[in-house]
């Protein structure tokens, strides 16, 4: 779905809200773009921030996929759906406490597709990939904080409950890194984060919940609750990553990506922004030779009108 929205000079952005799906935009000028990224949060615990820059020429095509929450209910035993682009599923107790699914990563790329469908060897060894935001692990009302949003790792979850048995179960999940999915509470199920997904949490017994990591480069390991009563086992955060906007020296000045885990929104799906930061210099041709810029007194001249039209 193509994004509306108009960006006409320096400093205008385009907003990315979530819409369950790839969105995508259409670069209007030649120039140096800041790209913003915000993954999916809970009720509790945030997602993750990153920011970087890229030069872009006319008509590249960027598409951005922001993260979903995950679902929520108070329906006992029901397995809870993670947040689009990556989310884990919560399985949460028999009780009515309000728990949800991990959240989303929110991402933009040269190709369309979630994180996972894109697949590593497309979005990292292709070049493909832009930025990525960390979706937070999954909410429960009552207990257990997961771990937020990355930033170069996502958060590590935590606990709630004793494991008093050689039977009994209680481990959070860990949050992703730069390489590897973070680690869940039972490795020999598919509690481990992965590229771009975050594991899906594991119960068994009354009062016992499991949450989802959260999506993201890497996403985070789910909790595991097995007979613990009233136990809760977070979900860790997933990761982002900045891999494909390095820093960058334009017209002179250069400009580096950062990332943080958490964010102002807690309970909000993911959401992004594209804003021109430098025009590029328009195609201009003497004696067949194109000029890469115009400098008047020692200041470059980033546009040019002629009779009313700027030229790009």
């Amino acid at each position: 779905m193509a994004i509306s929205g108009s960006i006409s000079k320096e400093g205008d952005k385009i907003s990315v809200t979530y819409s369950g799906g790839v969105q995508s935009y259409s670069i209007p000028f030649d120039g140096l773009y800041m790209l913003e990224t915000y993954g999916a949060g809970s009720s509790n615990v945030k997602g993750g921030y990153a920011k970087g820059y890229k030069a872009f020429t006319k008509g590249q095509v960027v598409y951005i996929c922001c993260g979903g929450k995950g679902a929520s209910a108070t329906s006992p035993n029901t397995t809870l759906a993670g947040g689009y682009n990556g989310g884990g599923s919560t399985a949460p107790d028999a009780y009515t406490y309000t728990a949800s699914g991990g959240n989303g990563a929110t991402h933009m790329a040269l190709v369309t597709g979630t994180l996972s469908s894109i697949g590593k060897t497309q979005f990292v060894t292709n070049g493909k990939g832009l930025i990525v935001a960390g979706g937070s692990g999954g909410y429960h009302s009552a207990r257990a904080v997961s771990g937020t949003g990355g930033g170069t790792n996502g958060g590590q979850a935590s606990t709630y409950g004793d494991a008093t048995d050689d039977n009994d179960v209680l481990e959070a999940g860990s949050g992703g890194t730069q390489s590897s999915g973070g680690q869940g509470g039972e490795p020999s199920t598919n509690t481990n984060g992965s590229f771009g997904k975050g594991g899906n949490g594991v119960r068994s017994g009354n009062r016992s919940t499991g949450l989802g990591g959260g999506g993201g480069y890497y996403g985070g390991g789910s909790g595991s609750c097995k007979n613990v009563w009233e136990g809760v086992a977070g979900g860790g955060g997933g990761s982002g990553w900045t891999g494909g906007v390095p820093a960058v020296t334009y017209k002179g000045v250069t400009y580096s990506p950062s990332m943080t885990s958490g964010h102002s929104s807690a309970n909000s799906n993911g959401f992004a922004y594209i804003t021109l930061i430098k025009k590029g210099f328009p195609e201009i041709k003497f004696n067949d030779i194109t000029l890469s810029g115009i400098n008047f007194n020692g200041t470059e001249i980033s546009e040019i009108v002629f009779n009313g039209v700027t030229l790009t």
